[in-house]
């Protein structure tokens, strides 16, 4: 819940517009049925490319367990 919310494109805006509870609601419905993962990488990027294979290599096997 807490990714959604905070990665919510000009999320700042929901509470002056009035949409807050309409956009936590909208997170629920988002996070019961969504798998979300959190990355976090090393700022050497000399280990970019290793750790993007293992990214890929999780997601393709997520894919592989839930379609």
């Amino acid at each position: 819940m807490e990714a959604l919310v905070t990665n919510t494109y000009r999320g700042a805006f929901l509470s002056v517009l009035g949409g807050s509870e309409r956009h936590l609601a909208s997170c629920i419905r988002i996070a019961r049925s969504a798998r979300i993962y959190e990355l976090v990488r090393d700022v050497d990027y000399s280990r970019f490319d290793d750790q993007m294979r293992t990214v890929e290599a999780h997601v393709a096997d997520d894919l592989a367990r839930f379609s």
